[in-house]
């Protein structure tokens, strides 16, 4: 009967371990779902900002081609333009500014 007792109470020992335990792993399993939570939180901003980013790179780009539309314009107007005396026109001055400022920009894909 001695050995039974003593069995029993071992096995509620265990039990109550294992229960500890088991509650401790609860502990874990829901602090580590609040940090995934805050990771997802995190990337859904990354992706708002990214999208944001992308949005004014494209307003960049376009201001950029058409400042290259303008500065070849530019430098159609000044090979029009009439020579002065001095050998070169001042518009001559502005179409190699426009030239140069051309061939700066980056090439859109």
């Amino acid at each position: 009967m001695t050995q039974l007792t003593e069995t029993v109470r071992q096995n509620a020992d265990n039990a109550s371990q294992a229960n500890h335990l088991a509650m401790k792993a609860a502990v874990i399993a829901d602090e580590s779902n609040d940090a995934v939570q805050d990771m997802v939180r995190a990337i859904g901003k990354m992706n708002s900002s990214s999208m944001q980013i992308s949005e004014i790179t494209a307003v960049i780009e376009g201001i950029a081609f058409q400042t290259n539309i303008l500065a070849l314009n530019a430098a159609v107007e000044a090979a029009r333009a009439p020579v002065n005396k001095v050998g070169a026109s001042p518009s001559l001055r502005v179409q190699c500014a426009a030239l140069h400022s051309v061939r700066l920009q980056p090439r859109r894909k």
